[in-house]
């Protein structure tokens, strides 16, 4: 049970770090699997990034919050500004959120075949 331990994410530095790894590798593989229909189409950056996104949610769910309104109004804009200096207003991070289901369900795969393949190494 060691080695899970030495795999949790403790702070949001440790998940926005880990997450954003994934990201640079999986946006990359992701990007040379999609399909063009040939129109021009607008691929402008957000003002938070999808690792910041993924990160605010992830970080709910670990949270004593029971919904995410509370969680983002009275938790994030008050005491994680400093962590995500462009946050979002509630509505627009909504609006976005849909953006990162792909990755967010990706990165949660990733991790637990991360978590299976410890669970194989373990000594019994």
């Amino acid at each position: 049970m060691n080695l899970l331990k030495e795999q949790t994410v403790t702070t949001i530095d440790e998940l926005y770090c880990n997450i954003d790894d994934f990201n640079k590798i999986f946006y990359a593989e992701w990007e040379k699997t999609l399909l063009e229909s040939g129109e021009k189409k607008r691929r402008r950056k957000g003002v938070m990034s999808p690792s910041e996104l993924m990160t605010i949610l992830i970080y709910f769910h670990q949270s004593h919050y029971k919904d995410f309104k509370n969680y983002y109004l009275g938790h994030v804009h008050q005491h994680l500004r400093s962590e995500f200096p462009k946050l979002l207003s509630y509505t627009r991070f909504l609006g976005v959120m849909s953006s990162v289901l792909v990755p967010l369900c990706t990165y949660f795969t990733h991790c637990l075949s991360q978590l299976g393949l410890l669970l194989l190494m373990r000594p019994v």
